[in-house]
């Protein structure tokens, strides 16, 4: 009969098993081994009904129940697959169970078939005691026991693998599992052999120590949920390549990242010399090298750092860590870093910094020379009483300060290029007039060098057009002056405009500038429109120059959609070509058409024939108020405006502006407003005179004269309530023409 102790115990263990099920899947998150744990939990708790349903009803009834029994060999049969799959499941977390290993499924699951028909063919047992281990096996039954005991002892032999792969609270882990399996399979197997006269039962007595040894696994433990980490699985988890190599340096094992390294397979065979992997896939380190960081790493106690190439052109650090035992060096720990990005920025990065620091050491003497020929002439010419010569020194500081202020333009402009912030900004322009005006300043400078100045503007160029009439002509004029300044004296420089296409949006020029100068070759011309470069680095020492232009050039007419090449060779002279689209207007009628125009200047240096001669405005019958606070800025204007004729009223600020124009509006045909005044600044008196209530004030012309000269300076000065915008320093001819734009059509 049944003992109460065991009773109470088969329930007990139930409860317990019940009870660990439900904690583990409410608590662990999932993996294999959470699966494999709850499998064998639930194979033990099919074992255990079995039992528990057989002692209630022996109690009842007072007889055995076979039925019950069987049940409890559903849970026999199946707990080999469970504690294997755990075992496996320990050992190698990351493995997944494949549909073939089913086929593990099928002795168990034919065991219980067996065991359910023993009455038909008595194949599993002859007779069966409940209550001793005196009973009769049939064939099958051994062969199922050899089966079953098989897959347990594997199951367990994984587990102790993976404890001793394993450290502290990991290993406690698997043998707290692997002694609860034990306390279980220990009775079953004295059981089955005949070894003592032991019930049964006695094997679902043990589930209660073996669910004890789960739980506290588990509690305690953090079995299933701190999953165990296998020191191959840590190597493979670096990102790192690892080498580990013994003391004769032979290569005792590598992870994954070391192969990633490579752009072809990587062939380390077993105790494979170190000296030949290095000799294999280092391009600039070798065995010697490796053998004396290894004895530097020895001797300082710590990890010895280098850098190499490696096969397929990439860089890695590579660290050196000896591994001691009793101050006996034993090995070493070779870590390999890819470095080839980090490495390749900072070559980037210097090289930048190189070109930069030797550009702004060329802006030095770039900027230094212009200044210093201002400053000599204006200290010549006011030492001098000759009043030719004050002239000529006046001229040649015009001519370095207009130089200097090209320069910092461009460098403004490529400030804005880096910064991607370069925009355009068009605009209704007048294309021959514009044209006009390039070819007047540059043949000043052709003049000076006695070329043969040959321009071509194709007639069927419509005379109005849309776009950034600014940008189109600083890229125009940066072409000529460089065909000018490297062709030799009495060479000819070539300027060429014509119309190649037209559609609904507008129509396509071809600009070109052609010359007999230097010229340039192959490899120059790839790095020519490079910022911060020029063709070669003895041409900036020769003839000047910052390495800009052409590079701010290329971004102008990529942002017109346009393109821009060079054609040369060297000492056969340069052609620089670009196209632009452009919006086209209906043209208005004008005195002149464009045809082709050559002008040649003598050793003399005297002109045949001028394109135009400056024009002079008569603006005696208007009066202009202007607001601006620095005295210098004050007299220029005066000065520029003298020759004119036209009345000036000065303020010095923003309130005083707008007061003088309060008391005598009628008084004043245009207003020159500062941008930058203190009390009260150009945009706000702007908007206080548009805001009085006045005809006049509403359409009285008001223009900007500022040095915020860039597109979102203007852009807010017209914001404002401005007219228009010239900017500082002032040029003279284009700021004339604008006012007599705006005066002509003022009505009084």
């Amino acid at each position: 009969m049944v003992s109460a102790a065991m009773f109470v115990l088969v329930h007990v263990s139930f409860l317990l098993g019940i009870g660990i099920i439900v904690i583990v899947a409410w608590k662990s998150p999932p993996s294999q081994i959470r699966t494999a744990f709850l499998v064998v939990l639930g194979v033990m708790i099919v074992w255990n009904i079995g039992t528990l349903l057989e002692m209630d009803f022996q109690i009842v009834t007072g007889s055995t129940n076979m039925m019950f029994i069987n049940t409890c060999y559903i849970g026999i049969c199946l707990m080999p697959i469970a504690i294997l799959y755990l075992g496996k499941a320990i050992m190698q977390p990351n493995w997944r169970p494949k549909p073939i290993h089913a086929l593990f499924l099928i002795i168990p699951l034919a065991s219980v078939v067996v065991v359910f028909t023993n009455p038909l063919h008595h194949l599993f047992f002859v007779n069966f005691s409940l209550y001793s281990s005196d009973a009769v096996y049939g064939a099958y039954y051994y062969f199922h026991s050899l089966f079953s005991y098989g897959c347990i002892i594997a199951g367990i032999v994984m587990m102790i693998i993976a404890s001793l792969r394993n450290f502290g609270i990991f290993s406690k882990q698997s043998l707290l599992v692997i002694t609860g399996i034990i306390i279980t399979l220990v009775p079953n197997m004295l059981y089955s052999f005949g070894v003592g006269d032991l019930p049964f039962s006695i094997s679902t007595v043990a589930f209660t120590f073996t669910i004890l040894c789960f739980a506290v696994a588990f509690l305690k433990y953090r079995f299933v949920t701190t999953l165990p980490i296998s020191l191959r699985q840590v190597v493979n988890l670096i990102s790192d390549g690892y080498l580990l190599v013994d003391g004769r340096l032979r290569i005792l094992t590598y992870n994954r990242a070391l192969l990633h390294l490579f752009p072809e397979p990587v062939n380390i065979t077993p105790e494979m010399k170190l000296s030949e992997f290095i000799d294999n896939y280092f391009l600039d380190i070798t065995n010697e090298d490796f053998q004396e960081m290894q004895a530097r790493a020895v001797k300082e106690h710590g990890t010895v750092t280098a850098e190499g190439q490696i096969l397929g052109d990439s860089y890695v650090s590579v660290e050196v860590t000896p591994v001691m035992r009793n101050n006996a060096h034993i090995g070493s720990i070779m870590l390999l870093k890819d470095i080839t990005q980090s490495k390749l920025l900072i070559e980037a990065t210097q090289a930048a910094s190189q070109a930069k620091s030797e550009f702004l050491s060329h802006m030095s003497h770039e900027i230094r020379t212009p200044l210093n020929a201002i400053i000599g002439m204006i200290s010549i010419g006011m030492n001098s009483d000759d009043i030719d010569k004050k002239n000529y020194c006046l001229e040649r500081a015009d001519s370095a300060s207009r130089h200097l202020l090209i320069l910092v333009n461009d460098v403004l402009d490529m400030s804005k290029i880096e910064a991607d912030k370069l925009e355009l900004s068009h605009s209704e322009f007048d294309f021959k007039s514009m044209m006009t005006d390039i070819i007047n300043v540059a043949s000043v400078r052709a003049e000076e060098k006695r070329h043969s100045f040959v321009v071509d503007l194709s007639k069927d160029i419509p005379t109005h057009l849309v776009s950034d009439e600014l940008r189109l002509s600083q890229v125009i004029t940066n072409l000529l002056s460089n065909a000018i300044k490297f062709t030799p004296e009495k060479g000819t420089v070539i300027l060429k405009a014509e119309k190649t296409g037209e559609d609904g949006e507008g129509v396509c020029l071809r600009v070109e500038v052609a010359d007999t100068g230097i010229g340039i070759s192959k490899e120059q011309q790839a790095r020519l429109f490079t910022s911060f470069t020029q063709a070669d680095a003895g041409i900036a020492k020769k003839y000047g120059g910052t390495g800009l232009g052409l590079a701010i050039s290329k971004r102008i007419i990529e942002l017109m959609g346009g393109d821009i090449w060079v054609e040369s060779e060297p000492g056969k002279g340069a052609k620089f070509i670009f196209t632009v689209k452009v919006k086209q207007l209906a043209d208005k009628p004008h005195a002149e058409q464009a045809g082709n125009t050559t002008l040649d200047f003598d050793d003399s240096g005297d002109t045949k024939r001028k394109i135009s001669a400056r024009h002079q405005y008569d603006f005696r019958e208007y009066t202009l108020l202007v607001a601006e606070d620095i005295d210098i800025n004050r007299e220029i204007i005066s000065a520029v405006l003298g020759e004119t004729g036209v009345s000036v009223d000065m303020a010095e600020n923003g309130i005083i502006a707008v007061s003088m124009f309060k008391e005598r509006p009628e008084k004043y045909d245009l207003i020159l407003m500062d941008v930058n005044m203190p009390e009260m600044d150009g945009y706000a008196a702007t908007r206080e005179i548009r805001a009085l209530d006045s005809e006049h004030a509403g359409n009285i012309p008001i223009i900007a004269m500022t040095a915020n000269v860039f597109k979102e300076d203007i852009e807010k000065s017209l914001d404002s309530g401005m007219n228009d915008h010239t900017g500082k320093p002032i040029d003279t001819d284009a700021f004339l023409r604008k006012l007599n734009k705006y005066l002509t059509n003022t009505k009084h």
